[in-house]
């Protein structure tokens, strides 16, 4: 605040504000607003909506008492002399909006440090703010500047100040209640499903209550409807209105706020920015769709003006065009005479309200394509995994489920594409892992129709009778991995993934594995699985190596002590230690400094001098699954961005756990 203080630009628009504080007025603050302070002074006690017409005031209690303390102070230091349109009644009603202006500029500089100038210029030297608080005498100020700091309240997790905070803002004016179900949403987005509904009943529990306290004078002088939804004012939202030959009404002006607000609510991720913005071009709207009043163009300036000082791009064009119009139309030809019907007003008006829209549509191309997408929501995610058998599959597959909630996860397994059933002549001219013994075409299809969101049907081949059963509906669900020895050996398949991962395990490792799956659990013998793996050594080199070429992710588990292939066959279980090369833009230091300071995991990271956009993280350690828990909530906030669950993730420990980590680092990298 002290640098806020040192920029001459902040004291030019002070003494500006100062010198019209005890000057003009439009006739909304001197006939209606001043006489309505004036009889709730000279009747002390009495509901002062009972007191006056309901058009005099038709604003919140939080308002009324925001104007009526400066008054009072000032009927009791000064009698007569604070009543009507005195120079003095004029600056004491003005002194809140003042206060609240400086409260807002902080508000809007505290978001965006780095760009104070920027700020002062587009905001505290705005002609259209000093104009509509400062010479047209409008209230606009109070309920923009608690709305703006209920949002940054929010940002900070502050639920009861936030909530606290938009009750006030409600309490000035009941329209910015249109950006109350934007932010729940955004409570409900940014957090898993119980945490969510915990903030959610908070904050509105709050906001409900203290708004309906504050709403109790209005109830017993019945004037609530009026206030809330039945003034000309608030009439003015249907304003823009299409009458069709059934003699129907469609509200256009609405219906566009109800789909604006849809397409906000249903993005699949919403920033901090995407709350900022998304809320300033819901109230934006409520000023293009509507009769609008002069003071409701305040609603837009505080958003815009951050908009200008953080994004270079954003040309200041438009926003000074915005403000000369707004002040052609409603301050230069108001003094002309002319014709408030006329070729001229309209012609400004329109104008106006397309500088408006045409920035609107500046943020929405800028800001809400990034910051709050919606590409996505109705595609699922697409992982493949490909690698040899036995190379652990199934494992990660199970891992990843739990990552993404294993009621909305699909398995698609490439065993269910095999050609022919077991003992079939074919299976020896060719192995498993040859592409002609499988139907790959038809996982490709299948795999694009589930992405696509279609049913697809499959046999499914059973292991344990080496025979396939009757083709059953397969359903598309939130996220679908496709996993096998050919998940990424076509192209049109590859491209569909969101995420390609290959398992190059160590021989001792995998033939560990290999034994330990098909002996223990499938009951073959040792030596058919030892027969199997060498007779399938060519096709492995031919077709399975191959892939990991076009991997994104690959995973090689070694044995952190060397074990020969006997002593494996004997039982000896291998202790493990992982290596994952995967791009370099998925947080790879911070990942391998919160593995170690966290997890108690070693971690070293090798940038590779043959290909520098893949680095290799070698992993030794077992971190427990609440470590891994740890580690996510520090390198992945708001992950539910991510998983698009409505629980958190069901972590696991050991090096399993780190193979879920960084799957979520490669996919956050891409969504975020």
């Amino acid at each position: 605040m002290k640098e806020l203080f040192k920029q001459k630009l902040f004291w030019v628009g002070l003494a500006i504000r100062l010198l019209l504080l005890p000057f003009f007025g439009s006739i909304y603050l001197k006939d209606l607003f001043i006489p309505f302070l004036d009889s709730a002074l000279q009747n002390p006690g009495v509901n002062p909506w009972s007191l006056s017409p309901p058009h005099f005031f038709p604003y919140g209690s939080v308002l009324f008492v925001l104007l009526y303390i400066p008054k009072l102070v000032g009927f009791l230091m000064a009698g007569q002399l604070a009543l009507g349109s005195t120079a003095l009644s004029i600056a004491l009603m003005k002194i809140p909006l003042l206060l609240l202006d400086f409260t807002l500029l902080a508000t809007l500089i505290n978001v965006t440090p780095q760009r104070t100038k920027a700020i002062l210029l587009a905001y505290w030297l705005s002609p259209v703010v000093i104009y509509i608080s400062y010479i047209h005498g409008q209230l606009d100020v109070a309920a923009i500047a608690f709305c703006v700091l209920a949002l940054v309240m929010l940002l900070r997790k502050n639920i009861p100040l936030s909530a606290t905070l938009m009750a006030l803002a409600t309490l000035c004016k009941f329209s910015v209640v249109f950006v109350v179900p934007f932010l729940l949403t955004f409570l409900w987005n940014t957090n898993f499903a119980k945490i969510a509904l915990q903030r959610i009943v908070q904050w509105s529990a709050l906001w409900v209550t203290i708004s309906v306290l504050g709403f109790l004078p209005h109830v017993f002088s019945q004037r609530f409807f009026y206030v809330t939804a039945s003034s000309p004012e608030a009439l003015r939202i249907f304003g823009m209105q299409l009458h069709l030959p059934s003699s129907q009404v469609l509200y256009v002006g609405a219906a566009i706020l109800a789909l604006v607000l849809g397409r906000l609510c249903l993005s699949i991720r919403i920033s901090e920015r995407g709350l900022l913005y998304g809320s300033g071009i819901l109230l934006g709207l409520l000023v293009t769709v509507t009769d609008a009043m002069p003071g409701w163009y305040f609603w837009t300036v505080p958003f815009l003006a951050l908009f200008y000082a953080e994004y270079a791009g954003a040309h200041k064009l438009l926003f000074w065009m915005c403000q000369a119009l707004f002040l052609t139309h409603f301050v230069a030809l108001p003094q002309l005479d002319l014709e408030p019907s006329g070729l001229w007003h309209g012609v400004t008006f329109t104008l106006l309200q397309a500088s408006v829209v045409g920035q609107i549509i500046a943020i929405w191309g800028l800001v809400i394509h990034r910051e709050m997408p919606m590409q996505g929501r109705a595609r699922p995610m697409v992982i493949g995994i490909a690698g040899d058998s036995g190379a652990g599959k199934d494992t990660l597959s199970s891992a990843l489920c739990n990552v993404f909630n294993v009621g909305k996860s699909l398995i698609v397994e490439g065993d269910d594409y095999h050609k022919w059933e077991r003992g079939h002549e074919k299976w020896r001219t060719y192995t498993h892992l040859s592409p002609r013994a499988n139907h790959l075409s038809a996982l490709a299809d299948h795999t694009k129709s589930l992405a696509a969101g279609r049913f697809v049907f499959q046999p499914h081949y059973d292991h344990s009778t080496g025979q396939f059963t009757e083709p059953r509906e397969i359903r598309p669900n939130r996220t679908i991995i496709i996993q096998g020895l050919h998940a990424l050996y076509l192209k049109n398949m590859r491209d569909t993934f969101d995420l390609k991962i290959f398992l190059a395990p160590h021989e001792m490792v995998r033939l560990y594995w290999k034994i330990s799956r098909d002996v223990k659990k499938r009951g073959h013998s040792v030596e058919k699985v030892l027969s199997s793996l060498l007779s399938r050594v060519p096709d492995s080199q031919n077709y399975i190596e191959p892939q990991r070429a076009f991997a994104d992710w690959t995973i090689e588990f070694f044995p952190k002590i060397d074990l020969t292939r006997e002593q494996i066959i004997e039982g000896a279980e291998p202790e493990l230690a992982v290596r994952h090369t995967i791009w370099n833009d998925a947080s790879v230091f911070e990942m391998a400094e919160a593995l170690e300071t966290h997890a108690a995991c070693q971690v070293s990271v090798e940038i590779s001098s043959i290909d520098i956009s893949k680095v290799t993280l070698t992993v030794e350690g077992n971190p427990t699954a609440t470590q891994i828990a740890h580690v996510s909530e520090i390198l992945f906030p708001n992950l539910r961005h991510l998983t698009r669950g409505r629980n958190p993730p069901a972590w696991h420990g050991g090096l399993e756990g780190v193979s879920q980590i960084v799957s979520v680092a490669l996919l956050w990298s891409r969504v975020t």
